[in-house]
């Protein structure tokens, strides 16, 4: 007589469903990585009838560190006299006003972030002029 038992347990594991979700995995990660890196979108101003109709106050300052204030010169003792009303003056014909910053490459940081600190203080909107490549 044969008394032994015909159910025997297998120690071998099937594998090949394991690692067909450890490949979707790989390939999930790795494009949801490459979304990820290039997800933020910077829109840039574009030169439509609706930017053109908003009050603008263009502040500009050239490599020798003459300031000027929609095309007029201002010496730097009244630049923030003369800006704060050129802000007012936009602001009441139009809440949402913006100032344009056009400063030279060359013209230090410094220079540059104290018309942005003022812009902030008088919360209006600024946005940095480039010129396109």
């Amino acid at each position: 007589m044969n008394l032994k038992g015909r159910n025997k347990v297998s120690a071998e594991m099937n594998m090949s469903s394991m690692t067909d979700m450890v490949f979707l995995l790989l390939i999930f990660f790795m494009v949801s990585s490459s979304v990820i890196s290039n997800g933020i979108k910077i829109e840039l101003p574009k030169s439509n009838a609706q930017t053109l109709s908003k009050s603008n106050v263009a502040v500009g300052i050239s490599e020798d560190l003459k300031y000027f204030i929609n095309g007029t010169e201002v010496d730097y003792s009244t630049l923030n006299v003369a800006l704060e009303s050129a802000i007012k003056e936009a602001k009441n014909s139009d809440s949402e006003a913006i100032l344009i910053l056009e400063a030279d490459k060359n013209v230090p940081t410094g220079k540059t972030v104290e018309i942005l600190d003022f812009a902030y203080k008088k919360e209006i909107k600024v946005v940095l002029a480039t010129e396109p490549e």
